[in-house]
């Protein structure tokens, strides 16, 4: 489950559920063969394990599943696998009314060891006729045009009719791959048309929707159509998918830390009178500054123009005016707000200062122009690697107040919100 563009290795078994107190328990049951628990669409057991890609992708991973892997995923003592599959593969020179019967006995296969293996195989088409999050993008739309939707529905009306006895414990279907930008009552038409199509073969197989919004969005109305969800732990989204090289601008990721806190990161200057949620008020940082201390900030969005200023006890260390336009500038990516007739310009980089030894507190804040947002704030430590706190553009929240202490046993900024297994169990777990 992932985002686009793909370029996994063809070797590579990419981790789908899996919690650190699974692998404690599956180590202790290498020697058994469980019974796999009974799944229905309003309770999905706590199925663990992973993708499998040998059918990911006609341009370059399209090759038979190999057996040792689910042999390896039992001995391990999980019981899950899903195939997220590319339609391409399995129809015959292009034509996607007819099916190769030589690559679905690959798929069949999957299937068998599944139940040889007692590991539930999920069936997912990564790639559906009129829709992927992958490139090249398909030329149709599966949500929108009527022939595609015919199309799709064949596509798993042939699973299911193939597949039709096997019980649910052994084998689901998950509809599509992180369904991105789709109008919900679309969507929910869509799903519900695929699902009609797989119960005139097969009534009782387990149907699976992701979630909108790259599957981190429940859509809780599917609940009526007797269909499950699977939704996306990308939380927090910088840990989750760091230098992820299918995931645009990666490479330029900061270190991610764990546990971390996460700072406000969108300042408005004073003039923005009409936000009243502290946004225009500085972002404090009180702490210990012992010796003069090397800072970064990583800049984000410049709207149209602004001051930043940086105080060190009231006295100004650092203060750029910055002003996003057309063509070649310090920025990165020009962006022209059409609706406003102003530039927004994606800036992406990185501008030093010192704070003064003996500061006892840092105050940024933007004076003067429109707004701008920062990605992350390091400080220097004592033993030359940065502290780094990572901000977050949240037009709905407060200026942040942050404490820095270098010395301080794990992360050295506190304050705002800390994220750990409590905050990650709040935000992404529903009760």
């Amino acid at each position: 489950m992932t985002l686009c563009p793909h370029r996994f290795r063809q070797s590579t078994i990419f981790i789908l559920l899996i919690a650190a107190s699974a692998i404690s328990q599956a180590q202790s049951d290498v020697d058994s063969t469980p019974e796999l628990p009974e799944p229905s669409a309003h309770h999905l057991p706590q199925w663990r394990g992973f993708n499998l890609l040998e059918k990911f992708s006609k341009e370059w991973s399209n090759k038979p599943f190999v057996e040792n892997d689910f042999r390896m995923i039992k001995d391990l003592g999980f019981n899950f696998v899903r195939l997220p599959m590319d339609y391409r593969v399995w129809i015959k020179n292009g034509d996607w009314n007819q099916f190769d019967e030589a690559a679905l006995r690959e798929i069949d296969q999957a299937v068998e060891w599944g139940k040889e293996h007692s590991i539930h195989v999920c069936i997912n088409f990564h790639r559906a006729p009129g829709y992927t999050v992958a490139s090249p993008p398909e030329p149709t739309s599966v949500w929108t045009d009527e022939e595609t939707q015919r199309v799709c529905a064949a596509h798993w009306t042939m699973f299911a009719k193939r597949y039709r006895g096997i019980p649910s414990r052994n084998l689901s279907f998950n509809l599509f791959n992180e369904p991105v930008d789709v109008p919900k009552d679309i969507f929910i038409g869509t799903i519900k048309r695929m699902a009609d199509a797989i119960r005139s073969e097969d009534p009782d197989r387990l149907i699976i929707s992701d979630g909108l919004a790259w599957g981190t969005e429940p859509v809780l109305e599917l609940n009526d159509l007797n269909v499950a969800q699977a939704t996306r732990g990308y939380a927090p989204f910088e840990l989750t998918h760091y230098k992820a090289d299918w995931v645009a601008g990666s490479d330029e990721m900061d270190v991610p830390t764990w546990p971390s806190v996460m700072g406000q990161g969108l300042f408005l200057s004073k003039s923005k009178t009409d936000f009243k949620n502290g946004q225009q008020n500085p972002m404090l940082i009180t702490g210990r500054f012992d010796r003069a201390t090397p800072a970064m900030i990583r800049l984000g969005t410049v709207s149209d123009r602004a001051r930043l200023v940086v105080n060190a006890d009231g006295k100004p260390i650092f203060d750029t005016r910055f002003e996003s336009g057309p063509g070649k500038g310090e920025w990165k990516t020009v962006v022209l707000n059409a609706q406003y007739n102003i530039y927004q310009n994606v800036f992406d980089r990185d501008y030093d200062f010192t704070i003064p030894a003996g500061t006892e507190t840092v105050t940024l804040q933007v004076i003067e122009g429109d707004w701008l947002s920062l990605r992350s704030l390091s400080f220097i430590g004592p033993d030359g690697k940065p502290d780094v706190v990572q901000l977050s553009q949240d037009w709905s929240g407060p200026a942040s107040s942050l404490n820095y202490d270098p010395n301080r046993n794990g992360a050295a900024f506190s304050g705002a919100v800390d994220r750990g297994r409590e905050w990650l169990r709040e935000t992404t777990l529903a009760s």
